[in-house]
């Protein structure tokens, strides 16, 4: 049987650890946030459950060597001048708000790479601007590469960071 006591301790323990949460993370925690492996290393991790569907790196070659899918890199500034997919487009993560500023054609498959929780978000903020084929890649970049992958360096156009 619980006494009022308890009741009181593990009331104010629940509101202390909400708050701790809060300052740690104030976009809060979702309830269906889920430890699942992630593709590239079949660790456990904490993401979100993704609502865009995954591209291994071999379906994605297919895709880039038919020219049938253009590629968006959401990583910052300087890992995309070091080198990234031959092709791609850069669009850091903080600037899908404003998709409209990344010229793509909207008839073909998109293929976001970079973080996963970052590239959920690009995916929604280009699905509210027509796309509707969008994938993201199931490795990084590093695995691109030890594919074989075609890669290129040098900084994007328009970037300021």
């Amino acid at each position: 049987m619980n006494t009022p006591q308890q009741i009181l301790v593990l009331g104010l323990a629940g509101a202390a650890l909400g708050v701790a949460t809060s300052a740690v993370r104030p976009e809060g925690l979702a309830p269906w946030d889920a430890v699942r492996p992630t593709a590239a290393t079949d660790q456990a991790s904490c993401v979100a459950p993704s609502s865009t569907a995954a591209i291994t790196v071999p379906e994605s070659l297919d895709l880039h060597r038919s020219g049938r899918a253009s590629f968006v890199d959401l990583r910052a500034a300087d890992l995309f001048a070091q080198g990234h997919i031959a092709g791609a487009v850069h669009m850091p993560c903080r600037s899908a708000a404003r998709p409209q500023q990344v010229d793509l054609p909207t008839d073909r498959t998109v293929v976001l790479y970079g973080d996963d929780n970052d590239a959920e978000w690009a995916a929604e903020a280009l699905r509210t601007r027509g796309f509707s084929d969008i994938r993201i890649l199931g490795g990084d970049y590093q695995t691109w590469r030890t594919a074989q992958g075609p890669a290129e360096s040098g900084a994007c156009l328009g970037c300021t960071n």
